[in-house]
């Protein structure tokens, strides 16, 4: 072997052993990082992160091959500081708002709609599925009157991997009846407009939005729910947004949530009457 063959070799070898140990330190540094109470536990939820540190820790469990997506896939521990507070303070709850991002950037756009007795539980990327299983800690505990529910656009999305129909109207059926037996008048809004799916240019979302509205309508007239229907005041004739009510062709603007406020107040009367009774 010449000495080039050798320098090579030994360079080889060198940077194989620190690529060995990376992989080491970064498997490690996995098993540190991981949340220090995983399963069910009481204190579970105060484990909960945040913050720049918290974020590029995620990232290095990622990048190590870990799932964190799974820490806190149901989004149960997101509001628990929130939801204890609310309930150590005997306030009564009017209204719940739960759902997906585009129920969180409502309260952006319309702070003044919320307060310690309207309070806004969405988060984003989240289905129903994710919904269903945080409805009993963020809406039924809080005993409200009123769940203003709106959800749906990540399951056509798909962003949590496969979706058919029937599975989330089976879901959103589920949240209803959890809703109903829990003596909570529903306020149900339709999905908002979309063109495209930013995930698949293939894929057409607008027609299986307005399949699936169709079927929250004929749910709400069954189960004698409220119905809000913000795809009727959003929509343009194409499917899509219409002019200047949303950025990205999936949440709508301040101005979209303008348009959707009058329908929003008429639910509310309706539900408020409702509930009274």
């Amino acid at each position: 072997m010449t000495g080039r063959a050798v320098h090579i070799a030994r360079r080889t070898g060198r940077v194989a052993l620190y690529l060995l140990a990376l992989v080491g330190v970064a498997h490690f540094a996995t098993i540190w990082l991981r949340p220090a109470v995983r399963g069910m536990n009481p204190a579970a939820c105060e484990q909960t992160g945040s913050g720049s540190l918290h974020l590029a820790g995620l990232w290095i469990r990622y990048l190590s091959g870990d799932t964190p997506v799974f820490d806190n896939w149901t989004g149960a521990c997101a509001f628990a500081g929130q939801n204890a507070e609310a309930l150590q303070s005997g306030q009564t709850v009017d209204i719940v708002f739960i759902g997906d991002s585009i129920t969180q950037h409502w309260l952006a756009a319309d702070p003044a709609l919320f307060g310690k007795t309207r309070l806004n539980r969405g988060i984003p990327g989240h289905s129903a599925a994710q919904v269903l299983t945080r409805f009993p800690s963020d809406v039924v505990e809080l005993r409200p009157r009123i769940v203003h529910l709106l959800a749906g656009t990540n399951d056509v999305l798909g962003v949590h991997g496969p979706a058919t129909p029937a599975i989330w109207q089976g879901t959103m059926r589920a949240i209803v009846d959890l809703a109903k037996s829990n003596g909570i008048t529903v306020i149900l809004g339709t999905m908002p407009p979309m063109l495209k799916n930013p995930f698949d240019p293939h894929h057409l979302p607008a027609a299986v939005i307005a399949e699936q509205n169709r079927w929250l309508r004929a749910l709400a007239q069954e189960k004698g729910l409220i119905l809000a229907d913000y795809h009727a005041v959003l929509a343009s004739a194409d499917g899509g947004f219409k002019s200047g009510l949303s950025d990205d062709g999936t949440h709508p603007t301040a101005a979209g949530y303008a348009a959707m406020r009058p329908l929003l107040d008429k639910a509310l009367a309706e539900a408020n009457a409702l509930s009274k009774k």
